[in-house]
């Protein structure tokens, strides 16, 4: 099994990236790893929104001017 850190990493890495100092990444709520890995990184749920096509999401959401714990 391949260890969580650097996708914790890479998530906070291209989360940076916002102006506004919130990040949102949209993850497949039947994924538990990807919920995890979300909550890891710092992200806490936002919102569970469908696509057009009916699919059903979960966004998470970071403040980026607040260090994860």
């Amino acid at each position: 099994m391949v260890s969580s850190s650097p996708l914790v990493a890479l998530l906070a890495l291209l989360s940076a990236g916002s102006a506004d100092g919130e990040s949102v990444i949209q993850v497949e709520p039947e994924n538990p790893a990807f919920v995890a890995l979300a909550r890891r990184a710092g992200f806490t749920f936002g919102k569970q929104p469908h696509s057009k096509d009916g699919t059903r999401f979960d966004w998470y959401t970071r403040d980026l001017r607040v260090a994860p714990q």
